[in-house]
């Protein structure tokens, strides 16, 4: 076909060690539930003896935290920040539509194509909410995670939201809510 693919190689030993072979599988499984223009393709995936492979559509871009902090000034002018969040936005409804809650909302895992749209990517902490359900386990970024899960609190679809907003306050400031850029962010920051 001539089609070009990015390939997420997935090493077997470091998954097994890492206790991570379930969390790939998930990310996989949800990955074939995704149809979204907002979110990456899985086109196939495969196995071989030491790897899991994701072939993924590709995007040429680079991811948008580069975006932010190396392309001109640090920070996006505000007409690029509308057309991101927008398209972020479509593929975090899109995830929530199919009971998934995405818990790693950060520009760094908004991927660009040549075109200068973006797709969410890196699905491996998404986890699918059943009805009327909770989440419980802690996962995500700090400088990103919701506070109820710092606090180690119940929480469902509203997480993405709070990553959302501390992604758009990062693409017009330039910088994280609470760190400048490249400062580690505390927990007990956000906790407060």
């Amino acid at each position: 076909t001539g089609k070009m693919y990015a390939c997420k190689k997935l090493d077997k030993k470091r998954l097994k060690k890492k206790k991570g072979e379930s969390m790939a599988l998930l990310e996989k499984e949800i990955l074939e539930k995704v149809n979204s223009r907002f979110i990456v393709t899985l086109a196939y995936a495969f196995q071989s003896k030491t790897a899991l492979c994701l072939v993924m559509s590709l995007m040429n871009g680079g991811d948008l935290k580069y975006h932010i902090y190396n392309v001109g000034e640090r920070g996006l002018e505000r007409d690029r920040v509308v057309f991101y969040s927008a398209q972020i936005i479509c593929g975090i409804l899109h995830l929530h539509s199919i009971k998934i809650v995405y818990r790693d909302m950060k520009p760094e895992n908004v991927l660009l194509d040549d075109n200068g749209h973006c797709r969410l990517s890196d699905l491996g902490l998404a986890v699918e909410v059943k009805d009327g359900k909770t989440i419980t386990h802690r996962a995500g970024t700090n400088g990103y995670m919701a506070p109820e899960i710092l606090k180690e609190e119940s929480y469902s679809y509203p997480v993405d939201w709070f990553a959302m907003g501390c992604s758009i306050y990062e693409m017009i400031a330039g910088r994280t809510p609470f760190k400048d850029y490249k400062e580690k962010v505390e927990k007990d920051e956000v906790k407060k």
